[in-house]
């Protein structure tokens, strides 16, 4: 099932953490958690510490932030963990 039939699926940055409603599965990354970030211009990939893989694509609503807010946010908050291609 795609990303976009799912009308709930958002995400935003809380105080200490990263959150996530995919799939009608609520999923929350505390920053001391992510081990990388990285940028394309189709989509956000975040990396656990615990080697899972959360995708955020380009068509998924985001909520409180644009994409590219979101992105930025995240490098200012855990620049060494953040890459771009």
């Amino acid at each position: 099932m795609a990303f976009n039939e799912h009308k709930n699926d958002h995400v935003c940055i809380a105080d200490e953490s990263l959150e996530l409603q995919i799939a009608s599965k609520k999923i929350v990354v505390p920053f001391g958690h992510l081990s990388e970030v990285k940028g394309t211009r189709d989509e956000i990939v975040i990396m656990t510490t615990n080697k899972k893989k959360h995708r955020i694509p380009d068509n998924m609503a985001i909520s409180l932030v644009r994409r590219d807010d979101l992105f930025d946010k995240l490098k200012r908050l855990v620049p060494e963990r953040v890459s771009e291609k």
